[in-house]
């Protein structure tokens, strides 16, 4: 499963496509816009209906390893506002406060300046102008909401190149990693566990791509190895960083020592490499679910744990977009099942019997739509996809609130909206 993942500045290959858009391109083909109209609350109750159906199924929490960017706050359900940040598709959003206040931005106009925008007002708080000729956060959101990972180098001249850290509210910077002889092309920040920041380096002059663990106090590397990855193409799981090799190969390297903890495994022409947290799956598609072989199902030490028929089910893994499921959520082509959860794993939304519902409530959901992200604390849903635009439904039904008609994406528990486009917002919820 790899996590969808952002173009980096002066990215030079292509990564693998991601798990839901590999395995799902049939569900969300045409459905990337949204409704009409501003953060209207009680808006027609187009998106839910009560269910007449008496039970509904039940399931365990399902543990999600991962960062908590991809939920929505709960406080969009009073509304929001919208915040315009884009200047000439020159700026792009790189963290937004967790209570809103402020947001960052790597702007191109202002000489490849880091900024620190003051919500309330659009005053610039602080501003970095070393010209770092690229940035990046771990799969779409930043660590703790208020701080993100940039690189640069001196004068781009090859000598040293520098990783740091800024926090998000002060402009405070820490850095990370000096790598000497090396210019830095592009960078990949995988993930964050226990204040250690794992990112791939990418080169404009080596032949090399290195994983690294980074202190985030600034202490230095823990441990560095050269991983031949290809940027975007690897996940953070519970004792291992697993990725897809230039070579088209599966690695995985202990996130303790950064020693390979399998052979590199080749993969087929049509194959997928699909890391979940505690184990991987090799696999390629089939057309027909009932003649699917039986697929072994691998931890990171090499172990077979079990096996696996059918295609992975596109529904769960969508909405986690930020973190990586258990290999216990791997779900055949079924109808029934979860189709979001919230940060702490309940599960928010399901299907049953053709039709989807609130877990919780019961309430079903209209049938033009699917889901695509949850609440933070499952409260209401992103449906996708309905006949009156896309919404934000309430969990009794009851409450929509229409979403721009725009494409959008969840960050750092919030909404951007067109930010690769010429009307570019963030969304924050009304207070």
């Amino acid at each position: 499963m790899f996590i969808p993942h952002f173009a980096h500045a002066g990215h030079r290959r292509t990564g693998t496509i991601a798990l839901g858009a590999l395995i799902s391109l049939a569900f969300i083909a045409g459905c990337s816009g949204g409704g009409t109209g501003g953060g209207d609350a009680n808006a027609d109750n187009a998106g839910a209906t009560a269910s007449s159906n008496g039970s509904l199924p039940t399931y365990d929490p399902i543990p999600v390893l991962g960062g908590e960017g991809g939920w929505l706050l709960p406080a969009y359900i009073n509304g929001f506002d919208e915040i315009a940040y884009d200047t000439n598709g020159s700026t792009k959003i790189l963290a937004v406060a967790p209570d809103s206040s402020y947001y960052v931005v790597w702007n191109m106009d202002e000489h490849l300046a880091i900024q620190g925008i003051s919500i309330p007002d659009g005053k610039v708080m602080w501003s970095d102008t070393e010209k770092y000729i690229g940035c990046d956060t771990p799969k779409g959101h930043s660590p703790g909401g208020d701080v993100v990972c940039y690189y640069g180098t001196d004068d781009n001249n090859g000598d040293v190149s520098h990783a740091v850290l800024f926090d998000g509210a002060t402009g405070e910077r820490t850095n990370l990693v000096d790598i000497e002889g090396a210019t830095i092309f592009g960078i990949d920040v995988i993930g964050v566990r226990d204040d250690i920041l794992y990112a791939g380096f990418e080169y404009g002059d080596r032949d090399t791509d290195d994983i690294y663990a980074l202190a985030l106090d600034g202490s230095g590397a823990k441990w560095s190895t050269d991983a031949k990855t290809r940027l975007g193409d690897c996940a953070l799981a519970e004792k291992a960083v697993a990725c897809q090799s230039e070579d088209n190969e599966a690695m995985a390297f202990d996130i303790e020592t950064g020693k390979p903890t399998i052979d590199p495994v080749k993969l087929g022409e049509n194959d997928g490499f699909y890391p979940f947290s505690d184990g991987y799956i090799i696999a390629g598609l089939s057309a027909d679910p009932e003649e699917s072989p039986e697929i072994p199902i691998y931890s990171y030490d090499g172990t077979q744990m079990g096996t696996f028929s059918g295609n992975p089910s596109p529904d769960l893994y969508e909405t986690v977009v930020h973190g990586v499921l258990p290999t216990s959520a791997l779900y055949p082509d079924r109808e029934d099942g979860p189709t979001s959860i919230d940060v702490e794993g309940k599960v928010t939304t399901i299907e049953y019997d053709h039709d989807g519902y609130f877990a919780s409530t019961g309430v079903e959901i209209d049938r033009s739509g699917y889901i695509g992200g949850s609440a933070a604390d499952g409260s209401f849903a992103l449906v996708k996809g309905l006949d009156s635009g896309d919404q934000l439904v309430s969990t009794d039904g009851k409450t929509q609130i229409k979403l721009p008609d725009e494409t959008y994406r969840i960050f750092d528990r919030h909404l951007l909206v067109d930010e690769f486009g010429d009307h570019a917002l963030l969304l924050v919820p009304k207070q």
